[in-house]
């Protein structure tokens, strides 16, 4: 393992980690908390509730972004511009069909990738013992395939004399069907490449391990070599990918791990798996290394409210588009965000009433939608926020947002809920909340990151962080990458 002996650096882990620990009541409660308890309200520090202005707010939160940076620098590393050879008119042709079929942004992350593996892939080929064998590229979390089928047109055109097929692993059997059937009217003019998606639970490692053999087996008298990719794997499927480099844990034993993290509000931590399954080492999601897991003054331990996962809802709010937005408050667009975090909260206080009062049927349904944060309908209450202008007020928001959550609209109620909570002095509270976020979640995603890239290299990987695509397609936008030691001592040996 090697972590920077500076002292520097060992500063900045330990300003980086005593953030944390001041500020943990912003990553484990709901913004609707500081509403409801005046209590809660108390535990953010007083100097951060009381001098935050939109003057400080762009301040703090710009303080946590270049912290954050300080932290990985030593783990970062910038690859030689990368581009694919000329390609023959027909393969540009559906190379460019492949990208259309692409939503904007996810076609311009798969342009800046595909180069970038197109040359790992290469040298893990170059440096190999055995240049005959396939290399198996098992994407986790493929969704509807879109990105394996564009990848399988890219990077087969480039592969040459080398076979190489991709196998995405789903857990979705719609978005299954849907790519067969596309597949099935895709031209076929790659040969090199070979494409399929596979339906599959994923609860750990050994689950992407036993469906990327499966594959293996179809082809009869071939050796394959496995590179994993997790491009923007959701929660629990980044660390599951990167477990496969765990030989005592896992026997793909992969020649590369391409890891994208998203969606770090769902990571579940040593407590909340504990008593859930003997061998809970298997199953934490973060921290994953030992080295953070028993590193002093690391005490990131606190449950959510209302779930097992190790941070709130609000972590969903990582690296996203929101946070940089928000470092400009006056902005109108701020504006319209901060807007729909108030109304958010107060929607949430509304359900916290429906969930303590009214029929038993009632109480039942609102205390389920209140610890299920991934009840499917939030995410069409967080589309409302794309039209917060619409909405006059506090009760209009409310009818609509009721009616995502398929509970009744209480007029009475939510007048009464505007009366108490529409004020100057709740938006103050959700102004500070959300900078305080903003602050918080670049640190946060450093330190997912930074443990993850350790993990790798406890595993004996040689692993580095490098942004592979621009900030512009995604605000997570830096991969970690390992490779097996063997092959980057080999390709180091002939740099």
């Amino acid at each position: 393992m090697q972590l920077p002996e500076t002292p520097m650096w060992q500063q900045v882990l330990q300003r980086v980690l005593t953030e944390l620990e001041t500020l943990r009541i912003v990553h484990t409660c709901r913004s609707a908390s500081l509403y409801e308890d005046d209590r809660i309200w108390t535990l953010i520090p007083a100097h951060f509730r009381e001098q935050i202005s939109d003057s400080t707010s762009a301040v703090l939160q710009q303080e946590g972004a270049a912290l954050a940076d300080a932290l990985l620098v030593p783990f970062v590393h910038t690859p030689e511009s990368t581009t694919f050879l000329e390609q023959k008119d027909d393969l540009k042709t559906t190379l460019e069909l492949a990208y259309q079929r692409l939503p904007r942004r996810k076609a311009l992350q798969v342009r800046k990738l595909a180069p970038r593996m197109g040359q790992l892939l290469d040298q893990l080929v170059c440096f190999a013992d055995h240049n005959e064998e396939h290399l198996q590229l098992v994407e986790v979390g493929c969704g509807r395939g879109l990105v394996s089928q564009t990848l399988s047109v890219a990077l087969g055109a480039q592969r040459g004399r080398h076979c190489l097929d991709i196998l995405g692993i789903e857990q979705d059997p719609r978005l299954c069907a849907l790519f067969r059937r596309r597949w099935a009217r895709a031209p076929q003019q790659v040969e090199a490449a070979r494409c399929a998606v596979r339906h599959a639970r994923i609860e750990c490692a050994a689950d992407i391990a036993r469906h990327a053999c499966l594959a293996r087996e179809l082809c009869d008298n071939v050796t394959h070599r496995s590179v994993i990719l997790a491009l923007h794997g959701c929660g629990a499927l980044s660390a599951y990918a990167l477990r496969t480099l765990d030989s005592e844990r896992c026997t793909l034993q992969p020649e590369a791990v391409i890891c994208i993290g998203c969606c770090y509000h769902k990571l579940r931590c040593r407590d909340a798996v504990a008593e859930l399954v003997p061998d809970e080492a298997a199953c934490v999601e973060f921290p994953l290394s030992r080295w953070l897991s028993q590193l002093e003054g690391f005490t990131f331990s606190a449950l959510a409210y209302g779930g097992d996962a190790l941070m709130n809802r609000s972590s969903l709010y990582l690296a996203s588009t929101d946070a940089t937005a928000l470092r400009n408050p006056n902005a109108m667009h701020a504006q319209k965000i901060l807007r729909q975090h108030h109304y958010r909260a107060m929607l949430q206080v509304v359900l916290s009433s429906l969930a303590t009062a009214g029929d038993a049927e009632l109480r039942r349904r609102a205390q389920m939608l209140l610890e299920a944060e991934r009840d499917p309908r939030w995410a069409l209450l967080r589309r409302m926020g794309k039209r917060i202008d619409q909405f006059n007020d506090f009760a209009a928001y409310a009818r609509d947002g009721l009616e995502c959550l398929q509970l009744p609209f209480d007029p009475e109620l939510v007048q009464e809920i505007a009366a108490k909570y529409d004020t100057p002095l709740h938006r103050h509270r959700c102004f500070v909340f959300w900078t305080l976020c903003g602050r918080l979640a670049p640190l946060l995603e450093a330190l997912v990151l930074l443990d993850r890239v350790v993990y790798a290299q406890e595993c004996g990987y040689h692993a580095w962080i490098e942004a592979a695509f621009p900030a512009e397609a995604s605000p997570r936008n830096r991969a970690i990458i390992a490779v097996r030691r063997q092959v980057a001592d080999r390709c180091a040996r002939a740099a």
